[in-house]
């Protein structure tokens, strides 16, 4: 278990919700109704995901919140695109689309770290009546 405020992942991604909140306030509810309202819930699932993931005692559990992380990257990309098709071009767009895909990135090789460790966990687990668990 770690602080996520020591992650650079954890920081990148609050400073991008940040960013993604105020093109929010771009995207038009009458044109898209929900979709600024989407876009925000899954920016801030990201770092809260990071967060709730390295707070955990197990590597396994951690990795599931770090796909949910990775899961709700691709998801605000998405509503990006969609706005931007749908209600006009989008100020910041291929800039927050480049920082999205660096966070996906990083917590790809975060989840392989964690990946690493469950696998360690399998192979030198405890031993019950001459089998490894």
């Amino acid at each position: 278990m770690q602080d996520p405020k020591n992650l650079l992942v954890w920081q990148r991604s609050m400073e991008l919700a940040v960013v993604i909140h105020g093109i929010s306030k771009q995207i038009p509810a009458r044109k898209l109704p929900g979709v600024a309202t989407q876009l925000i819930r899954a920016i801030a699932s990201v770092p809260a995901n990071i967060a709730e993931g390295v707070g955990q005692p197990y590597p396994a559990v951690t990795v599931r919140h770090l796909m949910v992380a990775i899961g709700s990257a691709y998801e605000c990309e998405t509503h990006l695109l969609i706005a931007d098709r749908l209600a006009g071009p989008v100020q910041g767009l291929e800039t927050t689309l480049d920082e999205l895909e660096q966070v996906r990135r990083m917590l790809y090789g975060l989840k392989g770290h964690f990946d690493k460790r469950v696998l360690e966990k399998r192979v030198t687990g405890p031993v019950v009546n001459e089998r490894r668990i």
